[in-house]
Protein backbone atom coordinates (compact mmCIF):
# COMPACT_ATOMS: atom_id res chain seq x y z
CA UNK A 1 0.00 0.00 0.00
CA UNK A 2 1.35 3.42 -0.96
CA UNK A 3 2.14 5.95 1.74
CA UNK A 4 -0.52 8.61 2.27
CA UNK A 5 2.16 11.29 2.10
CA UNK A 6 5.79 11.25 1.09
CA UNK A 7 8.44 13.18 3.00
CA UNK A 8 11.94 14.11 1.92
CA UNK A 9 14.50 16.46 3.40
CA UNK A 10 17.01 18.04 1.05
CA UNK A 11 19.03 21.23 1.40
CA UNK A 12 17.29 22.20 4.68
CA UNK A 13 13.85 21.94 3.01
CA UNK A 14 11.19 19.43 4.04
CA UNK A 15 9.24 18.32 0.98
CA UNK A 16 5.74 17.01 1.78
CA UNK A 17 3.62 15.47 -0.97
CA UNK A 18 0.03 14.27 -0.64
CA UNK A 19 0.25 10.86 -2.28
CA UNK A 20 -3.31 10.14 -3.45
CA UNK A 21 -3.09 11.07 -7.12
CA UNK A 22 -5.97 8.80 -8.21
CA UNK A 23 -8.23 10.47 -5.62
CA UNK A 24 -7.09 13.96 -6.68
CA UNK A 25 -5.11 14.08 -3.42
CA UNK A 26 -8.26 14.24 -1.31
CA UNK A 27 -7.82 14.56 2.44
CA UNK A 28 -8.72 11.27 4.09
CA UNK A 29 -8.00 10.53 7.75
CA UNK A 30 -4.58 9.05 7.03
CA UNK A 31 -3.43 12.06 5.00
CA UNK A 32 -4.76 14.50 7.59
CA UNK A 33 -3.10 12.70 10.49
CA UNK A 34 0.23 12.29 8.71
CA UNK A 35 0.35 15.87 7.48
CA UNK A 36 -0.54 17.19 10.94
CA UNK A 37 2.28 15.15 12.48
CA UNK A 38 4.73 16.20 9.78
CA UNK A 39 4.10 19.90 10.38
CA UNK A 40 4.41 19.45 14.14
CA UNK A 41 7.67 17.54 13.76
CA UNK A 42 9.02 20.11 11.29
CA UNK A 43 8.82 22.77 14.00
CA UNK A 44 11.35 20.90 16.11
CA UNK A 45 13.72 19.78 13.35
CA UNK A 46 17.05 21.60 13.32
CA UNK A 47 17.85 20.30 9.83
CA UNK A 48 14.75 21.99 8.35
CA UNK A 49 14.23 25.72 7.81
CA UNK A 50 11.18 25.63 5.49
CA UNK A 51 8.51 23.29 4.13
CA UNK A 52 7.32 22.79 0.56
CA UNK A 53 3.84 21.23 0.22
CA UNK A 54 2.48 19.72 -3.00
CA UNK A 55 0.15 17.07 -4.36
CA UNK A 56 1.21 14.04 -6.37
CA UNK A 57 0.90 14.43 -10.13
CA UNK A 58 -0.17 17.46 -12.12
CA UNK A 59 -3.97 17.07 -12.12
CA UNK A 60 -4.67 18.24 -8.57
CA UNK A 61 -2.96 19.85 -5.62
CA UNK A 62 -5.84 18.81 -3.36
CA UNK A 63 -9.54 18.39 -4.14
CA UNK A 64 -10.61 18.79 -0.51
CA UNK A 65 -11.88 16.37 2.12
CA UNK A 66 -12.57 12.75 1.20
CA UNK A 67 -16.38 12.84 1.10
CA UNK A 68 -16.70 9.07 0.79
CA UNK A 69 -14.92 8.74 4.11
CA UNK A 70 -17.16 11.45 5.56
CA UNK A 71 -20.21 9.41 4.50
CA UNK A 72 -18.84 6.48 6.48
CA UNK A 73 -19.19 8.57 9.64
CA UNK A 74 -22.82 7.91 10.56
CA UNK A 75 -22.88 9.55 14.01
CA UNK A 76 -22.52 13.15 15.10
CA UNK A 77 -19.46 12.19 17.15
CA UNK A 78 -17.85 10.69 14.07
CA UNK A 79 -18.60 13.77 11.98
CA UNK A 80 -17.22 16.07 14.69
CA UNK A 81 -14.02 14.00 14.82
CA UNK A 82 -13.74 14.12 11.01
CA UNK A 83 -14.04 17.89 10.72
CA UNK A 84 -12.04 18.56 13.88
CA UNK A 85 -9.11 16.65 12.39
CA UNK A 86 -9.13 19.05 9.42
CA UNK A 87 -9.22 22.04 11.77
CA UNK A 88 -6.29 20.48 13.64
CA UNK A 89 -4.35 20.07 10.39
CA UNK A 90 -4.78 23.76 9.58
CA UNK A 91 -3.81 24.60 13.16
CA UNK A 92 -0.64 22.53 12.82
CA UNK A 93 0.25 24.53 9.71
CA UNK A 94 -0.50 27.88 11.33
CA UNK A 95 1.56 26.94 14.39
CA UNK A 96 4.45 25.44 12.42
CA UNK A 97 7.68 27.29 13.18
CA UNK A 98 8.84 26.93 9.59
CA UNK A 99 7.53 28.94 6.64
CA UNK A 100 5.31 26.84 4.35
CA UNK A 101 5.44 27.13 0.57
CA UNK A 102 2.60 25.44 -1.32
CA UNK A 103 3.09 24.43 -4.96
CA UNK A 104 -0.23 24.17 -6.81
CA UNK A 105 -0.72 22.18 -10.00
CA UNK A 106 -4.26 21.52 -11.22
CA UNK A 107 -7.31 21.58 -8.96
CA UNK A 108 -7.20 23.31 -5.58
CA UNK A 109 -10.68 22.94 -4.15
CA UNK A 110 -12.52 23.03 -0.80
CA UNK A 111 -10.07 21.79 1.85
CA UNK A 112 -7.24 22.35 -0.63
CA UNK A 113 -8.10 26.04 -0.42
CA UNK A 114 -7.65 25.74 3.33
CA UNK A 115 -4.15 24.34 2.84
CA UNK A 116 -3.05 27.26 0.68
CA UNK A 117 -4.67 29.77 3.04
CA UNK A 118 -2.63 28.32 5.92
CA UNK A 119 0.57 28.56 3.85
CA UNK A 120 2.93 31.52 3.82
CA UNK A 121 3.71 31.52 0.10
CA UNK A 122 1.63 29.92 -2.67
CA UNK A 123 3.02 29.33 -6.15
CA UNK A 124 0.55 28.18 -8.79
CA UNK A 125 0.69 26.97 -12.37
CA UNK A 126 -1.21 29.00 -14.93
CA UNK A 127 -3.50 26.01 -15.45
CA UNK A 128 -4.45 25.70 -11.76
CA UNK A 129 -8.13 25.97 -10.79
CA UNK A 130 -9.45 27.24 -7.46
CA UNK A 131 -12.87 26.95 -5.87
CA UNK A 132 -15.22 26.16 -3.00
CA UNK A 133 -17.66 23.60 -4.48
CA UNK A 134 -19.08 22.38 -1.15
CA UNK A 135 -22.52 23.86 -1.89
CA UNK A 136 -22.90 21.32 -4.71
CA UNK A 137 -23.03 18.50 -2.15
CA UNK A 138 -25.05 20.43 0.42
CA UNK A 139 -22.11 21.37 2.64
CA UNK A 140 -20.76 24.67 3.95
CA UNK A 141 -17.03 25.54 3.66
CA UNK A 142 -17.17 26.89 7.19
CA UNK A 143 -13.69 25.84 8.33
CA UNK A 144 -11.98 26.90 5.12
CA UNK A 145 -13.75 30.28 5.09
CA UNK A 146 -12.21 31.14 8.47
CA UNK A 147 -8.65 30.65 7.30
CA UNK A 148 -9.29 32.16 3.86
CA UNK A 149 -10.44 35.37 5.55
CA UNK A 150 -6.88 36.03 6.71
CA UNK A 151 -5.57 36.33 3.14
CA UNK A 152 -8.42 37.34 0.82
CA UNK A 153 -11.49 39.55 0.70
CA UNK A 154 -14.97 38.60 1.87
CA UNK A 155 -16.63 39.25 -1.47
CA UNK A 156 -14.69 36.65 -3.45
CA UNK A 157 -14.92 34.09 -0.63
CA UNK A 158 -18.70 34.54 -0.47
CA UNK A 159 -19.04 34.35 -4.25
CA UNK A 160 -17.04 31.13 -4.50
CA UNK A 161 -18.92 29.56 -1.57
CA UNK A 162 -22.41 30.56 -2.73
CA UNK A 163 -22.02 29.67 -6.41
CA UNK A 164 -19.61 26.73 -6.23
CA UNK A 165 -17.88 28.29 -9.24
CA UNK A 166 -14.16 27.98 -9.87
CA UNK A 167 -11.64 30.65 -10.84
CA UNK A 168 -8.37 30.59 -12.75
CA UNK A 169 -4.92 31.07 -11.30
CA UNK A 170 -4.84 34.59 -12.75
CA UNK A 171 -8.05 35.47 -10.92
CA UNK A 172 -6.76 33.81 -7.75
CA UNK A 173 -3.67 36.01 -7.92
CA UNK A 174 -5.84 39.10 -8.28
CA UNK A 175 -7.71 38.13 -5.10
CA UNK A 176 -4.55 37.42 -3.11
CA UNK A 177 -5.21 33.69 -2.91
CA UNK A 178 -1.81 32.91 -4.44
CA UNK A 179 1.54 34.67 -4.39
CA UNK A 180 2.73 34.09 -7.96
CA UNK A 181 1.62 32.28 -11.12
CA UNK A 182 4.01 30.52 -13.50
CA UNK A 183 3.67 28.50 -16.71
CA UNK A 184 2.97 24.91 -15.71
CA UNK A 185 6.28 23.71 -17.18
CA UNK A 186 8.21 26.16 -14.99
CA UNK A 187 6.38 25.76 -11.68
CA UNK A 188 8.51 22.98 -10.19
CA UNK A 189 11.81 24.73 -10.91
CA UNK A 190 10.50 28.09 -9.67
CA UNK A 191 9.25 26.52 -6.42
CA UNK A 192 12.58 24.78 -5.88
CA UNK A 193 14.47 28.01 -6.54
CA UNK A 194 12.36 29.89 -4.00
CA UNK A 195 12.74 27.29 -1.27
CA UNK A 196 16.47 27.08 -1.99
CA UNK A 197 16.66 30.82 -1.36
CA UNK A 198 14.87 30.40 1.97
CA UNK A 199 17.42 27.76 2.92
CA UNK A 200 20.14 30.43 2.81
CA UNK A 201 18.59 32.41 5.67
CA UNK A 202 18.63 32.05 9.43
CA UNK A 203 15.97 29.57 10.58
CA UNK A 204 14.99 31.59 13.65
CA UNK A 205 14.51 34.72 11.57
CA UNK A 206 12.30 32.81 9.13
CA UNK A 207 10.28 31.36 12.02
CA UNK A 208 9.78 34.79 13.54
CA UNK A 209 8.63 36.32 10.27
CA UNK A 210 6.17 33.46 9.63
CA UNK A 211 4.71 33.70 13.14
CA UNK A 212 4.36 37.46 12.92
CA UNK A 213 2.57 37.37 9.58
CA UNK A 214 0.10 34.73 10.80
CA UNK A 215 -0.90 36.86 13.80
CA UNK A 216 -2.72 34.03 15.57
CA UNK A 217 -3.05 35.55 19.02
CA UNK A 218 -4.84 38.71 17.92
CA UNK A 219 -7.14 37.08 15.39
CA UNK A 220 -8.37 34.20 17.57
CA UNK A 221 -8.28 32.12 14.41
CA UNK A 222 -7.56 28.76 16.05
CA UNK A 223 -10.64 28.97 18.25
CA UNK A 224 -12.73 29.95 15.22
CA UNK A 225 -11.50 26.90 13.28
CA UNK A 226 -12.50 24.48 16.03
CA UNK A 227 -15.88 26.14 16.56
CA UNK A 228 -16.52 25.93 12.81
CA UNK A 229 -15.61 22.23 12.78
CA UNK A 230 -18.31 21.45 15.31
CA UNK A 231 -20.91 23.61 13.55
CA UNK A 232 -20.32 22.09 10.12
CA UNK A 233 -20.40 18.58 11.62
CA UNK A 234 -23.83 19.27 13.10
CA UNK A 235 -25.01 20.77 9.80
CA UNK A 236 -23.76 17.73 7.87
CA UNK A 237 -26.12 15.47 9.82
CA UNK A 238 -29.24 17.05 8.27
CA UNK A 239 -31.28 14.75 6.00
CA UNK A 240 -30.76 17.02 3.00
CA UNK A 241 -26.99 17.15 3.32
CA UNK A 242 -26.75 13.42 3.98
CA UNK A 243 -28.76 12.82 0.84
CA UNK A 244 -26.38 14.94 -1.25
CA UNK A 245 -23.33 13.25 0.28
CA UNK A 246 -24.65 9.74 -0.29
CA UNK A 247 -25.51 10.59 -3.89
CA UNK A 248 -21.99 11.96 -4.43
CA UNK A 249 -20.51 8.80 -2.93
CA UNK A 250 -22.76 6.62 -5.11
CA UNK A 251 -24.73 5.26 -2.15
CA UNK A 252 -28.19 6.65 -2.84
Amino acid sequence: MAESITTTVSGRILYLTINREKARNALNSAVVAELSMAFKEASAREDVCAVQLSGAGKAAFCAGADLKELCDQRTLEGRIAFFTSIAELLESMLRCRKPIVSKVHGFCLAGGMGLIAASDIVLASDSAVFGLPEVKVGLIPMIVEKVLARISDKRIISELALTGNSISATEALRHNLVSKVYPAVDLDSEADALTAKLALFDAEALAGIAASSRDLVDSGLIAKLHAAARKVAIFSMSPGTNGHLNKFAGRS
